[in-house]
């Protein structure tokens, strides 16, 4: 992730459909803390009296268009521009955390009033729970959304033969990992071809899938078998997101050795 764009220049990246800045968006959000505004009079409540109180009940939310929406901001500067001098109080909190909060008809909006926002829709919000697998599933769907493009998969097992054996050193020290699968996609037939990375795996932390995943970008970007970055799928059996078909007839690269049963004293 590039730590030095703040979260709102790849909200416009993303916008402008940057490659990559979707995900980048996505996964610093779920580490930023956002403000959100409160209800009159929750502000001022003790700690004891807030706990009785459900949080979504302290927020201030705000009904538009047939829809209930609760704004929130990724900068004090932002949030005050939307209060417009009104003295309205607000609570910094995790939007890893807000995700579990907010029910199934809530939206989210971000930054509203701001030249670069955005609103999360409840099946946005929903797919955000499961962390950074979430974000690929929601990705892999926007851009099947968005772009209605036929496209050419090359699944050989020869190709990248340097970049399989070192990804398949750094998969070995994470027995979670059953499988792994690199191949190649291309949106148009002019364009360099797109490398893919997709696993099978099972139960991988978020921090595990963020180390494995940087690893085979920076493996991939500076690797002259590859002319970008490889895309990554944190579990191929996950139908929920679409380019996990597109491995449907690779073989993997690296499997998992089963450990040997133990022997029997004599």
């Amino acid at each position: 992730m590039n730590s030095e764009k703040s979260l709102e220049q790849l909200l416009d990246e993303a916008e402008r459909n940057v490659l990559g800045a979707a995900k980048e968006f996505y996964l610093r959000l779920l580490e930023t803390d956002v403000l959100i505004p409160l209800r009159p009079g929750f502000a001022a409540m003790t700690e004891e009296e807030a706990k009785e109180i459900k949080t979504l009940e302290r927020f201030a939310l705000v009904d538009f268009q047939q829809k209930r929406i609760l704004p929130i901001f990724s900068t004090e500067e932002a949030f005050l521009e939307w209060a417009q001098q009104q003295e309205i109080e607000a609570v910094f909190k995790s939007f890893k955390s807000l995700v579990w909060v907010v029910g199934e008809e809530v939206w989210l909006h971000l930054n509203p009033g701001q030249e670069v926002g955005k609103e999360f829709s409840p099946w946005e919000i929903e797919s955000l729970k499961d962390g950074r697998e979430g974000v690929d599933d929601l990705v892999a769907e926007l851009m099947s959304e968005h772009q209605a493009i036929e496209i050419e998969v090359d699944s050989g097992s020869s190709q990248f033969a340097g970049l399989k054996k070192k990804i398949a050193t750094i998969l070995e020290a994470y027995p979670q990992v059953k499988e792994a699968f690199l191949i190649s996609f291309k949106k148009n037939e002019e364009d360099d071809p797109i490398p893919l990375f997709g696993m099978r795996q099972d139960g991988l932390s978020d921090e595990a899938l963020k180390t494995i995943e940087q690893e085979v970008r920076t493996m991939t970007e500076f690797s002259a078998e590859a002319t970008m970055p490889a895309e990554f799928i944190s579990n191929i059996d996950k139908r929920t997101n679409p380019h996990a078909v597109l491995f449907d007839d690779a073989t993997p690269f690296y499997i998992a050795q089963l450990p040997l049963p133990e022997r029997e004293e004599k």
